[in-house]
């Protein structure tokens, strides 16, 4: 029932899937107070203040729906040839091949071991870092270089705590 959930919504345009995560961010939000202590405390240690700081509770939930999209969403023409190619063996399409392989081997196994989901983990870090590299290359604008920086400073964190914890070390804040 959730796989059929998931491709439904991965067909959904991206935006409907925005207005949608951003609306479950906020449900999510009032919903559980457990929640809300901890989005303060991290807000606070980031120092978010005003808008910046309410925009992020739907950002939440957009991110999550992103998510679904990117491996879910079918490019129509791509999947009609790889099933002439393959038949029934294509079960999901990405935007971006290397996350479609890693979304088909995770749903392909199921229930996955901490060490495999960490092991994956560390593969999209990768990808998400090569990204904002990138796209701070591609920028002009400073307040978007600043903006890529900081994304790319918490995603080498996420990297490191993912890779000794494969090593099995524990980092301490």
């Amino acid at each position: 029932m959730l796989i059929t959930l998931f491709r439904t919504l991965g067909r959904w345009p991206l935006p409907a899937l925005h207005a949608l995560g951003w609306l479950g961010g906020w449900l999510v939000w009032l919903a559980s107070p457990t929640y809300r202590r901890r989005w303060r405390e991290h807000t606070r240690r980031a120092a978010l203040r005003g808008w910046a700081r309410w925009a992020s509770v739907g950002a939440a939930g957009q991110q999550v729906a992103e998510l679904l999209h990117r491996c879910w969403s079918p490019d129509l023409a791509r999947v009609q040839r790889l099933r002439e190619e393959l038949g029934d063996e294509v079960k999901i399409v990405a935007a971006d091949a290397s996350l479609a392989a890693l979304c088909a081997g995770l749903t392909a196994r199921g229930g996955v071991p901490e060490k495999d989901a960490h092991r994956a983990a560390v593969d999209i870090e990768k990808t998400d870092i090569a990204g904002r590299e990138e796209a701070i290359r591609a920028t002009r604008s400073a307040r978007l270089k600043r903006l890529q920086a900081n994304l790319l400073r918490a995603s080498l964190r996420h990297l490191k705590a993912f890779e000794a914890d494969l090593e099995g070390q524990r980092l301490h804040p």
